[in-house]
This record gives C-alpha cells, structure tokens and sequence, in this order.
C-alpha cells in the first residue's frame, strides 16, 4: 500500500462505517486493514486510529483496545524522542496522547480492573497536573484544565463504581474545581449519581434531582459532547423518570413520562410497555416531601460536594 492507495481507503472507510447495511464485525475488519497496514506503521498514521477504537468500543471489544494502545500503538513510538516507551509508557502517552489513555482507563473500567485503571490515572494526574502549571498563561490553558478535570472525574467514578460515596466527593470537592472554574457535564453527573442514593442511602437527596437536571436538558446533539458524555444526558433522562416514579419524595407522574420517553428516544434501552408500568406504579397523590432530608445529608456527607453546592446552592 502506497500513499495514495492509503488515503483512497481511508476515504472510503468513512462511507463504510456510515452504512447500516455493514456489520460491525465487518466495519472493523476493514479498518483494521487500514491501520495494521505496513505503510500506516511506517509512517505513524494515526487518522483512522480513533474509527477502529470507536469500533473495539461498540463491539465491546474492550481487551482489544488496551492491547493496541499498550501493544501496537507503542511499538510505533518506541524510538520517540521524549522518552523511552518501554519503561514510561503510561507517563509518555499521558503526556503526548492522553485521549488513548483515557481509552484504555475507559476500557480497564468496563472490564472492573479498577485497580490498572487508577495505574494509569495516576500517571495522567501527574502529567496533567505538570503541563496545568506549565501553562497558566498560555493559549493551552483551558486544554489542560479540560485533561484535568477529566482525570478527577474518572477517579470519582472509579469510586462510585467501587461504592466508595465518600471517595468520590473527595475528587469532586477538590480545590481544583473552585480554582479554575471547571465545572464539567460529567463532574455534574458524577456529583448526582453520588446523591441519588445509588452509592448510599445517606446521600440521597433533593440535589439529585436538580443535578441530574442540569445533564439531562443538555442538548443531545450538540457536537461538543463525546460519546460518553451523552450516555451521561440518557442516562439522567433515565434516573429522572425512574426517580419521579419510584421515589416516594419526588412522585410526579407527567415528569415520569417525559423523561423516560426522552430516554427510550435517546437509545435508552426501554419499552413502552415498561414505561407503561412505570407510570401506573405512581401513586396518584404525592407523598410529602420530608424537609429536613438536605439538612440531614449534608451532615452527613461532610458539607456536600462542591459541585453540588455550586450548582444547587
């Protein structure tokens, strides 16, 4: 394969990842032709890299991922200059290519190695952190704020996920947040999945409701969101709906409805039927609120998290 052979394919890959008619399996195939190729690794090609992880990621070909990037992606960039890949590769691909690096956490994530996940987070917070200070002052700032950010988030989560709540509002109450403003869709997020009681019952709280608010009526569509971030506007869609008709504090049947068909429309996997039951399961007349909950939880949870007290006061 030459140049032209190269780009001719990698054009043509665009179509067929585009078309439903071809399977997933198939779809990867053809990329993995293209990024296997001799001339892709000579020359350290990385513009269908992303398609082919994309793909690893849908199929849940998670082993897969962590293997390119650990594997394949640092034998192309085992003689680079700012360092020696063998023996600092999670700090190297920190530094020059974070995004795989958060694929790989991602990956270590969905396969519960919570453990190599925070590995590698470590080596990303020390980088991040490094390159943040380095360019206070520069045009780089808010991308090295927006890397950070992603890094106390993906902590957080690590926790929720661990069932740790109090962890969790450790990253999301760092002085990072207050300092450099950087309030985020996934810190909100993360912030109300601790208070939805999903963590600890001792966190359930109104803020929960307000904050999965604040996710759910983010435009879908907008094309500053990843994919990640928009399973995080489907899934408060979901948590809302489940919230106002299964939560005794929060019964709301036409709130109910809005926001699981909001869901199902956004790919939440959940029928009408289901939907249905859910809506009759609401009790016609709401159950009192209990007005010392927020007070009660925020003893409990050291003051709150900052996030939560940012956007909900």
């Amino acid at each position: 394969m030459d140049g032209k052979e190269y780009n001719q394919k990698a054009e043509e890959l665009k179509n067929i990842i585009d078309d439903d008619n071809i399977t997933l399996e198939q779809k990867i195939s053809a990329c993995e032709e293209i990024v296997f190729s001799d001339y892709c690794r000579e020359n350290n090609l990385l513009n269908c890299l992303d398609y082919l992880l994309d793909l690893y990621n849908k199929a849940g070909r998670y082993q897969d991922i962590i293997n390119f990037v650990m594997f394949d992606f640092k034998n192309r960039f085992k003689d680079n200059e700012r360092g020696d890949a063998e023996t600092n590769w999670f700090v190297l691909i920190a530094s020059l290519y974070p995004s795989y690096s958060f694929r790989v956490v991602d990956a270590e994530i969905a396969l519960q190695n919570y453990k190599m996940a925070k590995e590698i987070l470590s080596a990303l917070k020390e980088n991040r952190y490094e390159m943040l200070n380095m360019h206070q002052n520069s045009g780089l700032r808010g991308e090295c704020v927006f890397w950070y950010s992603h890094v106390l988030a993906k902590y957080a989560q690590i926790a929720i996920l661990e069932g740790d709540a109090s962890t969790a509002c450790d990253y999301l109450n760092d002085s990072f947040w207050k300092e450099y403003n950087a309030i985020s869709l996934e810190s909100v997020y993360y912030t109300a999945k601790v208070w939805s009681g999903k963590v600890s019952p001792d966190y359930k709280d109104e803020i929960s409701v307000e904050l999965f608010e604040q996710v759910a009526n983010a435009d879908y569509t907008s094309e500053k969101w990843g994919e990640d971030e928009k399973k995080m506007i489907v899934d408060s869609n979901y948590q809302l709906g489940l919230l106002y008709s299964t939560d005794p504090s929060h019964i709301d049947k036409s709130k109910a409805k809005k926001y699981l068909e909001k869901a199902r429309e956004l790919g939440q996997p959940i029928s009408d039927e289901e939907i249905t039951e859910l809506i009759e399961f609401v009790p016609q007349t709401p159950a009192k609120a209990n007005n010392t909950t927020a007070q009660n939880n925020n003893s409990n949870s050291g003051g709150g998290c900052y996030v939560a007290t940012c956007v909900y006061g």
